[in-house]
This record gives structure tokens, C-alpha cells and sequence, in this order.
């Protein structure tokens, strides 16, 4: 029913989220000139320290541990404890809202530099 569709979306928001972070984590560790092995250090400690609090704020309780790591790659274990589905939700839709704000007002801008 419905419960499972508001899950999978939950599910592919926090997929998205984590893939922009790591995104954003890792060019930050390569414009700094990093060696690959350096950067997964880095790159774990950060998402270790981050990915819980960041979660938090959105309803989100985990347990993370790093369970491997050898060189450039490492493993990290998400345990996902607890989930506040009302602060999740109204987290994700203000989201949502806010990204349809700033598209709007691109579409504006370019419009205006059209005329």
C-alpha cells in the first residue's frame, strides 16, 4: 500500500542525499591534491563524523562504523535505528519546496536575460 511507496521514496531520498555527499566530499579531497588512499581516509572519517548528525536533523537515527578498509577503499556499516517519519517527511517536502523555489526563479532570470 501507500506505507511502502512513502518508504521507497524515503529510501531514494537518503540514497540521493548520500551520493551527493560523497560527490561533494571527494571533490573536495581532490582539488586539495590528495593521493586516492588519502582521500578514502579522509572521505571515511568525514562520512563516519557527518552522515549521523546530518541524518539527525532529519528525523534519522543511525549507527555507523567504518568495518574495513585497505588502501583507497573502505567499508562503511549504516545501521538505521530509528526513524521519525513525521520530521522526515516535512524535512524532505521543505526540501522539495525550496529546490522548486530556486528553479522557478532561474526560470524567471532567464527569461528576463531572454528579453
Amino acid at each position: 500500500g501507500g506505507g511502502s511507496r512513502g518508504s521507497s521514496e524515503a529510501f531514494e531520498w537518503f540514497r540521493a542525499a548520500a551520493q551527493v555527499k560523497v560527490v561533494q566530499l571527494a571533490g573536495l579531497a581532490l582539488a586539495s591534491d590528495f593521493t586516492p588512499r588519502r582521500i578514502a581516509v579522509q572521505l571515511s572519517n568525514d562520512l563516519y563524523r557527518l552522515l549521523g548528525p546530518t541524518l539527525k536533523a532529519r528525523g534519522v537515527t543511525i549507527q555507523t562504523e567504518i568495518e574495513y578498509r585497505a588502501g583507497a577503499y573502505f567499508v562503511l556499516a549504516v545501521n538505521i535505528q530509528k526513524i521519525d517519519w513525521v520530521l522526515l517527511m516535512k524535512h524532505t517536502n521543505n526540501e522539495v519546496l525550496e529546490r522548486r523555489r530556486r528553479w522557478k526563479e532561474s526560470q524567471m532570470a532567464k527569461a528576463r536575460r531572454q528579453d
